[in-house]
């Protein structure tokens, strides 16, 4: 059976990047480092299907106010997928 991480494999190395980022933004987050978070979180290019439930439950602009990296939904679903 074809699951939404079919259409979007993750490489090793992008997976790894992900977690390091998000360390990263969860350290300078808990430290109070508002500053260096916001830097590091459009850092994190979540899968694909994640932002497509994301959009689903909070919206366009809930994935946008998160400030998400969309990169990876923007190339599986076409640019301009949040407004549809």
């Amino acid at each position: 059976m074809k699951t939404a991480v079919d259409d979007d494999p993750i490489s090793l190395e992008e997976h790894e990047a992900n977690l390091k980022y998000f360390a990263e933004y969860m350290r300078a987050f808990n430290n109070g480092d508002e500053e260096t978070a916001a830097r590091l979180f459009p850092k994190i290019k979540p899968p694909a299907f994640i932002l497509k439930v994301f959009k689903d439950l909070y919206g366009a602009e809930g994935v946008r106010s998160v400030g998400f990296n969309t990169s990876r939904a923007d190339k599986l679903y076409g640019e301009g997928w949040l407004d549809r």
